[in-house]
């Protein structure tokens, strides 16, 4: 198995564009299949990601890369967040809105992270990722 794995948005998919692109340029690249419920993908990550790795997350793919850090610093090597998910609520737990609204959520800081963000996203604002 590769030590990068791409965790696609709400909407995405392994067939998506950015999973396309990432195929291209790195052809071993893992791109596990992931449902919108944030919890269920947790579940799936906690199965399949067994060896350090990078994580590379796109919207929801990013908000799942950080909860999973949170849960198990030790299996990521490092990240990079295009855009993740905080702040947006439509798929996730309750009891994780809760753990999201109170500020808990956090990038461990022995992880090295690279955040892209555009200025004026109305989707995911960059107020939310900061």
């Amino acid at each position: 198995m590769t030590d990068i794995i791409f965790l696609h948005g709400m909407e995405g998919s392994p067939q998506g564009t950015k999973s396309q692109f990432l195929r291209k340029h790195f052809p071993n690249c893992q791109i596990p299949d992931l449902p919108p419920d944030t919890q269920k993908r947790l579940t799936i990550l906690d199965d399949y990601i067994t060896q350090p790795a990078y994580l590379v997350g796109s919207s929801l793919g990013g908000l799942s890369a950080i909860l999973f850090a949170m849960k198990k610093p030790h299996l990521v090597k490092g990240m990079v967040l295009m855009a993740p998910a905080v702040g947006f609520s439509e798929s996730i737990a309750v009891e994780e809105l809760e753990e999201l609204l109170v500020g808990k959520t956090h990038i461990p800081s022995d992880i090295p992270t690279t955040v892209i963000a555009a200025l004026h996203d109305e989707v995911i604002p960059l107020a939310a990722i900061e």
